[in-house]
């Protein structure tokens, strides 16, 4: 949530609420009307997992939090809250000499 701007940080955990959920309402329509057998659901749900962790792995920057966490002085940090403060459309930015306790 930390590449949310405030004004949609309400609507995106709506919409992760409704995928989560619909995952589960759309399990059960399968599972009642059309098939009891689990397996390839489970294959498809892995693979769409993985698709998503690897994607998430790449395109997601690390918390600044945590990089503050290991090193205060964290230039990576700073850089990557700078480019969450790019991405909200922020005009703040952190300098990059800037020193973090």
């Amino acid at each position: 949530m930390e590449l949310v701007s405030e004004n949609y940080k309400t609507f995106c955990s709506m919409i992760i609420n409704a995928c989560d959920s619909g995952s589960i309402l759309c399990a059960c329509i399968v599972f009642y009307y059309y098939d009891n057998d689990v397996a390839w659901l489970l294959r498809i749900v892995w693979y769409i997992a993985m698709v998503a962790s690897v994607l998430y792995m790449i395109l997601i920057p690390e918390s600044p939090r945590w990089q503050f966490m290991q090193d205060c002085n964290s230039k990576e940090g700073i850089k990557n809250m700078n480019y969450i403060a790019w991405f909200n459309g922020s005009k703040f930015r952190v300098p990059e000499d800037a020193t973090m306790d």
